[in-house]
């Protein structure tokens, strides 16, 4: 089992620190987090299309980091970059 989360885990690798913190905000407010006019649609759309984020639509529209990727978002540290 470990083997087949460690394979799918590297499928979604690697990921740009400024990019891991916006991950973090997704995890912390289940938002995308993008100003209307933002430059960022791009890599917003490879989070969505690769699975990074995941949309729910229980109840109303949510946003969160991918559960393979958790512990490597919630890990990360904006300050150091690790």
């Amino acid at each position: 089992m470990k083997a087949a989360e460690n394979a799918a885990r590297s499928e979604m690798l690697p990921i740009p620190g400024e990019h891991l913190v916006w991950l973090q905000r997704i995890a912390r407010t289940h938002d995308i987090c993008l100003e209307k006019d933002s430059e960022r649609f791009a890599a917003l759309a490879h989070f969505l299309d690769n699975w990074l984020v995941l949309h729910y639509r229980n109840g109303s529209d949510w946003y969160d980091v991918h559960p393979l990727l958790r512990e490597l978002v919630d890990g990360h540290d904006a300050r150091t970059g690790a």
